[in-house]
């Protein structure tokens, strides 16, 4: 049985920074996504503790009002996205049979952001597809369901001679999965990207 969600929260050596254990706490005390104002500072901090923030490439507010972690927020709250997580057993280690759930999640999540930015960005703006912002927030949530996926994830994984075509998540997730069958048998995705990234952090 891989970790859970308390002990990444309360294990420096799982979490491998302060900063990570603070964010798995956080999801912890507000698991769900029924309040738009915590699903907005969520939001922001794990864009910014992450340098992945979706308001990134989101353009110009159609209205000057609309704060754009307020709306990211509010479509959070209004999407199905807490029945979508629990459908994932995150109690078992990241394996071949939740890659469809995982994947789903996480496209619907990178959806929801775009659509969301749309509506509250300036017309004639094309906002970005949120991948990497989208695997660090569900990460948070089910560490042992979400692998982190950004470019140095990626380059960590080419350069462990993994290569491939990684520029979807589902792809990426093919190849943590090769990847962890060369790891000890607890290994962790938490563990797995101090690895690819070659950092403490």
């Amino acid at each position: 049985m891989p970790p859970s969600l308390v002990e990444y929260a309360n294990n420096r050596d799982l979490a491998r920074t302060y900063e990570n254990q603070v964010l798995y706490k956080m999801c912890i005390d507000t698991p769900h996504h029924d309040d738009a104002a915590v699903n907005a500072g969520k939001i922001i901090i794990i864009g910014r503790t992450y340098a992945a923030s979706p308001q990134r490439g989101a353009g110009k507010a159609s209205n000057s009002k609309d704060d754009f972690f307020n709306e990211m927020g509010k479509a959070l709250q209004k999407s199905d996205i807490d029945v979508r997580l629990e459908q994932i057993d995150s109690s078992l280690r990241f394996n071949q049979a939740m890659l469809p759930a995982v994947v789903k999640a996480h496209e619907f999540l990178v959806s929801l952001l775009l659509e969301a930015t749309r509506h509250w960005a300036e017309d004639g703006g094309t906002p970005r597809e949120q991948q990497s912002f989208a695997s660090k927030y569900l990460h948070f949530d089910r560490p042992n369901a979400f692998p982190i996926m950004d470019g140095r994830a990626k380059a960590g994984l080419r350069r462990h001679r993994f290569r491939g075509a990684y520029s979807s998540y589902d792809r990426f997730c093919a190849g943590i999965l090769r990847f962890a069958e060369t790891q000890p048998v607890d290994w962790t995705l938490r563990g797995i990207d101090g690895l690819l990234l070659g950092a403490n952090r």
